[in-house]
């Protein structure tokens, strides 16, 4: 990259080391060495009068291309050779190397109308800030110009020659980069589907607005669902806790496993998600809804899951009678599971502990139990997460949520054509 076109930029170096060469070829103490060196060779190698043992020193050859074979590129505040860098800042020069020569070029019309650069990874050794900050700014380099596109006003609609394509699995590299040139690469049975992330959405208000959310919301954590193979959205931070556990003691394996991610909507975003999927992003979706009951959302769930009942292959959305507090009390206020949540209580409220203790030694009062934790869901999800690490006998996994478990896992469709 560096010699071309450079053959009468580098006259006066090739000269410099001619006149070093020959310094090298009248110092005793290199022509001593040189002597010792043949006489060993000639003692170890085959005798060959058409080849003789000749060593010589030569600093470089005076060819340009050898001449920029031996520059060593250093790299920072306190300069070092690049082969002593990290992996992820040589990365980083690479990358403006390459940007560097294609600019170079750009003045030659007649050889290169359009370029392609395609950037595989870039993400590799880089702490996630920097890889948030080379994505935005490789966002920006919608051409790389001439010294003659520079000095044009900078009004002027400049000609778009190049295009970046990245291929990552960094989610700060997918949550830098425009929703509009996003595209999810998938398997869809024995086929790879490619679908742009905003392919299919209307160009109303409505499918604006779902835009307008997608862009703020899809933080790094949200944008991991571009890497799933299966879904499940909830709605708040205790099932983003417990559904994960919930999960592994129903199937005996993470879903990590299977490459499922579960997505904490922070309310009642789920529509906004579920266009995605909707629009060709196929893969398997589940919903962990509340029916709200006696709410102003009330008849929210039941239009969402008749909204999408076209989908069925793709989103399934299961809505619960209660709360999720209220429905993992009521499916546990007896026996063993009873056990549990009195620990999980006596963690919450140790003094209330010793007045509720007499009066549930056979049933828990879901009622007053949900009192007691409904300002402090998250300290109570992560109270019985911890306990049923220690021992999860006898507890038992709502229904509506085993539903959605078998749904991802494909066991539902399974079960219907047996």
């Amino acid at each position: 990259m560096l010699n071309k076109n450079y053959a009468n930029d580098f006259i006066e170096v090739q000269s410099i080391l001619g006149e070093l060469n020959q310094k090298l070829k009248e110092n005793k103490k290199l022509d001593s060495i040189k002597r010792e060196l043949t006489t060993y060779l000639d003692r170890v190698s085959l005798s060959n009068p058409s080849e003789l043992n000749s060593i010589d020193f030569n600093f470089s050859s005076p060819e340009v291309n050898e001449i920029l074979k031996k520059l060593s590129i250093v790299y920072g505040e306190n300069p070092v050779s690049i082969e002593r860098n990290g992996l992820g800042k040589n990365n980083l020069l690479f990358i403006s190397l390459v940007l560097s020569h294609l600019a170079s070029q750009a003045d030659d019309k007649t050889k290169l109308a359009f370029r392609v650069i395609g950037i595989e990874e870039p993400e590799a050794h880089l702490h996630p800030h920097l890889q948030t900050h080379l994505a935005k700014n490789l966002s920006k380099v919608n051409s790389i110009g001439s010294k003659e596109d520079k000095k044009k006003d900078d009004k002027e609609e400049k000609k778009k020659d190049t295009q970046i394509i990245i291929t990552s699995h960094s989610t700060n590299i997918t949550t830098s980069i425009d929703l509009n040139n996003l595209v999810i690469l998938y398997k869809d049975k024995v086929q790879i589907k490619y679908h742009y992330i905003l392919d299919g959405f209307s160009d109303k208000k409505e499918g604006q607005d779902h835009i307008k959310y997608l862009k703020k919301y899809l933080d790094a954590t949200n944008s991991s669902m571009f890497y799933a193979r299966r879904l499940i959205l909830v709605e708040g931070i205790s099932e983003q806790i417990l559904v994960p556990l919930f999960f592994e003691m129903h199937q005996k394996k993470t879903l990590e496993s299977i490459g499922s991610n579960i997505i904490n909507v922070n309310g009642v975003a789920f529509k906004h998600f579920l266009e995605i999927i909707k629009n060709g992003y196929f893969i398997k979706c589940g919903v962990l809804t509340d029916k709200d009951a006696g709410k102003k959302t009330e008849k929210r769930a039941e239009k969402l899951k008749e909204h999408y009942k076209v989908n069925k292959d793709v989103i399934a959305i299961e809505i619960n009678d209660d709360t999720f507090e209220k429905e993992i009390i009521k499916y546990n206020d007896k026996g063993k599971g009873r056990e549990l949540l009195l620990r999980v209580f006596k963690q919450l409220h140790p003094i209330k502990y010793k007045e509720v203790e007499k009066n549930w030694t056979k049933q828990i009062d879901m009622k007053t139990y949900f009192e007691n934790i409904e300002n402090d869901k998250s300290d109570f999800a992560f109270a019985l997460h911890e306990e049923l690490l220690k021992d999860s006998t006898g507890f038992k996994i709502p229904d509506y949520i085993v539903s959605i478990f078998k749904f991802i896992m494909g066991e539902e469709n399974e079960e219907k054509t047996k």
